[in-house]
């Protein structure tokens, strides 16, 4: 299926592919949901700790089961990353026209991956999907069974490793700053933000992260507020930058400064308490000077540590 992605109308799971000569478009089946997730399921059949090469050199069956899973994965890619000729389509609103459509095959084909968080390879697909694919972004932290929580287990730091990949993946300065066409602020705010802030960091889950004991999801959280703060900021550079608004015929300099105005407001209404995010930070910087007699607090991604104690929290 190769041709231009413009020539294709993607309806139910099919493809309709024009033929030159003839008078109706034949429809080729594409892989729906149940084959992709088959497909998917070998990653878990296959999966296992790598192994030194030596050893997996020993075993004819390791070396076939790798080479399987290099298969599969290439496959996927090539199937679920491709605008060319895979069944992606990329909405350019990144879902906020209130369609509910879109693509939910593959929607549901993230959905399946469950092994993302632990799994090096599921993971690299899955971020490179909803980099192609942003529109997919709200509905998959929406409906994914990843729980983004902040708790004192290693399970949620997995977790939140998978949540910043696929944050760092995305464009820092969202595709809706860069249009050449009008979109009303309002709008054009919404598509900006998909990017800039996922709908799983919210102030919910930030605010209760920095009131945690944890020295470790303190970390986490601030990691992932500068992330935040980090992208709104380049996004509001690129729209005030005189090499930038001149060259827009839509929008005036008035109007990138109330655009910039109102992503700052949406920005700091999903943002914890500012006293309170100020007075984490410097407690974690007086800590990190004061040399403590007691056990050293795990840093971030020390899972062995925060499993532990995860687990005697759970067991009390």
């Amino acid at each position: 299926m190769v041709g231009k992605r413009s020539a294709w109308a993607l309806r139910a799971g099919e493809l309709r592919v024009p033929r030159p000569g003839a008078a109706v478009a034949p429809r080729v089946r594409c892989p729906g949901g149940i084959i992709s997730v088959e497909c998917a399921e070998i990653f878990k059949l296959l999966d296992g700790e790598r192994k030194p090469e030596s050893e997996v050199a020993q075993g004819s069956e390791e070396v076939g089961k790798a080479m399987v899973r290099e298969l599969v994965h290439s496959f996927l890619m090539d199937l679920c990353c491709s605008l060319k000729h895979g069944i992606t389509f990329c909405d350019p609103s990144l879902g906020t026209s209130g369609n509910r459509g879109g693509n939910v095959v593959l929607l549901h084909f993230l959905l399946g991956l469950r092994t993302a968080a632990e799994d090096q390879v599921v993971a690299d697909l899955l971020v490179n999907i909803l980099k192609v694919c942003p529109d997919l972004l709200d509905r998959y932290f929406k409906e994914t069974r990843y729980s983004f929580v902040p708790r004192v287990t290693s399970a949620w730091m997995g977790n939140v490793r998978l949540l910043k990949k696929i944050c760092e993946a995305q464009p820092d300065i969202s595709k809706s700053c860069k249009t050449s066409e009008f979109i009303p602020l309002p709008g054009l705010l919404s598509v900006a933000m998909v990017t800039t802030v996922p709908a799983v960091r919210n102030i919910i889950m930030l605010s209760k992260g920095l009131n945690l004991p944890s020295t470790v999801v303190k970390h986490s959280i601030l990691s992932l507020v500068s992330m935040v703060l980090r992208r709104a900021l380049r996004n509001t550079e690129h729209r005030l930058s005189e090499a930038t608004w001149p060259r827009s015929q839509m929008y005036t300099l008035p109007a990138a400064q109330e655009f910039v105005q109102l992503c700052r407001e949406a920005v700091s209404e999903v943002l914890p308490d500012m006293n309170n995010l100020v007075a984490v930070w410097q407690s974690l910087l007086k800590q990190k000077r004061e040399p403590t007699d007691g056990p050293a607090e795990p840093k971030e991604g020390d899972v062995s540590t925060v499993k532990t104690r995860g687990d005697r929290d759970r067991s009390c």
